[in-house]
């Protein structure tokens, strides 16, 4: 019966680890998150849409308070004489916020928050640009959103390279499948800016 005394705290203690590690809040980190909503022009009224949360609006001072995820959020915003704006948000790895699970709860802790999406981050601001309802002509009009569809392909290339140096052979399926996820979110929203380049007025 002496083994199983020293080890029944022991256990214990694992257990607790792995059922309950410290959920830091805050920007950095789990918990729940705050994106600053920057849009041009000022005052558009702004909520954060993902999957698992539906959608959540911007407080009053335009930011948007969600929980802590490893998906792409999507900010979409809408002002009066404007087409809907929108951007796309994607996570970042916060390897503090790793290093901190780590040292307070061991492997156990750090398994915990990679379920949890804990050690993933969204940037502190996001901007969104409201193309105008109407354009003065077809050439103008076709100007505004190739540009703005060109940020959409830039910034998918920028977050997929953040991706790829993580990559290995251990974990070659996941970095594809994160890879897919930002390929869909880019192509979404592109589809979604062709709809209102087509819908968008012209004399």
């Amino acid at each position: 019966m002496r083994p199983i005394k020293i080890l029944a705290p022991l256990l214990s203690a694992v257990l607790v680890g792995c059922a309950a590690p410290p959920q830091p809040t805050g920007q950095r980190g789990g918990g729940m998150q705050r994106i600053a909503v920057v849009t041009d022009p000022p005052g558009a009224s702004c909520a954060g849409i993902r999957p698992d949360v539906g959608t959540i609006a911007a407080d009053p001072a335009g930011v948007v308070v969600i929980p802590a995820s490893g998906q792409t959020l999507r900010i979409e915003c809408t002002a009066a004489d404007r087409a809907p704006g929108g951007t796309l948000v994607f996570v970042e790895p916060d390897a503090n916020a790793m290093q901190g699970m780590y040292a307070a709860a061991g492997i156990f802790g750090m398994a915990a928050g990679m379920a949890s999406g804990m050690f993933n981050r969204y940037p502190a601001t996001a901007s969104v640009r409201l193309l105008p309802a109407a354009f003065p002509s077809v050439d103008v009009r076709d100007t505004a959103y190739a540009a703005e569809v060109a940020s959409v392909r830039a910034q998918g290339a920028a977050q997929i390279a953040v991706i790829r140096p993580r990559c290995s052979d251990t974990n070659a399926f996941q970095c594809q499948d994160e890879i897919a996820a930002v390929d869909a979110a880019v192509a979404g929203e592109i589809a979604r800016l062709e709809r209102q380049r087509a819908s968008a007025l012209v004399p």
